[in-house]
């Protein structure tokens, strides 16, 4: 089974839906035969298991516009990941289009951003090190200036990678998730939105968002 936000699945995030292979059934079909109880919509109950043997769970109804498809709304969520002190960003950003400098409050001290995006990450630009470092002496190789929206006080262009969560600490921009270093699963929640996210080793998703496969779902259609 997929769970998947289909209104507004994390295309904000640049990732496709799944590709399902084989045939579409009718969920109405399904379950007026009754096969795993009666269903109730908006009290059954749809269960997910996690990566760390958890679950969460949510109600269920069958999308009107097209009964494949499965509504879930999610009534628990997994406990959010502690990374540099904090669970949560402030805003998912594309630095293309969002410039912290304009923006009131975009580079206040402790503020946190996932970006979906690469920022000077050419081998022209001076401190290769580690993303997130100032340059060695704040200028670049042969003649590179990146973005002024996206430089440190000091001048320095910053290397940001793409599912980076960046931090502004002490006038510069920090790397404080580094998506080529984390292999585990991370959990973390949107302010601005609400929004709980997971990183899964390669991608961030919706946390309760993915493929189940057979024995990580469950149905309860009495409910809870």
């Amino acid at each position: 089974m997929s769970v998947i936000d289909v209104n507004e699945a994390v295309r904000v995030l640049g990732i496709e839906m799944p590709v399902k292979l084989g045939k579409r059934f009718d969920w109405n079909t399904v379950f007026e035969q009754e096969l795993f109880g009666k269903f109730t919509p908006g009290l059954s109950m749809a269960y997910f298991t996690q990566p760390d043997g958890t679950e969460i769970r949510g109600t269920l109804v069958v999308n009107p516009l097209d009964p494949t498809i499965l509504v879930v709304t999610i009534s628990d969520k997994p406990s959010n990941s502690i990374i540099n002190g904090k669970t949560y960003i402030n805003a998912i950003i594309d630095p293309y289009k969002f410039n912290p400098i304009e923006r009131a409050g975009g580079r206040d001290p402790g503020i946190r951003y996932l970006v979906l995006d690469d920022v000077n990450n050419s081998e022209n630009t001076a401190g290769l090190m580690a993303y997130g470092q100032d340059p060695f002496d704040g200028s670049s190789r042969d003649g590179y200036d990146g973005p002024d929206a996206w430089k440190n006080l000091n001048g320095a262009d910053p290397i940001i990678k793409n599912n980076s969560i960046i931090e502004w600490i002490d006038g510069k921009w920090t790397t404080i998730f580094n998506p080529d270093e984390e292999l585990t699963v991370k959990y973390i929640t949107n302010l601005k939105t609400g929004i709980q996210y997971k990183w899964d080793g390669t991608q961030w998703l919706r946390s309760f968002e993915g493929e189940y496969t057979a024995g990580y779902w469950r149905f309860d259609l009495a409910g809870a």
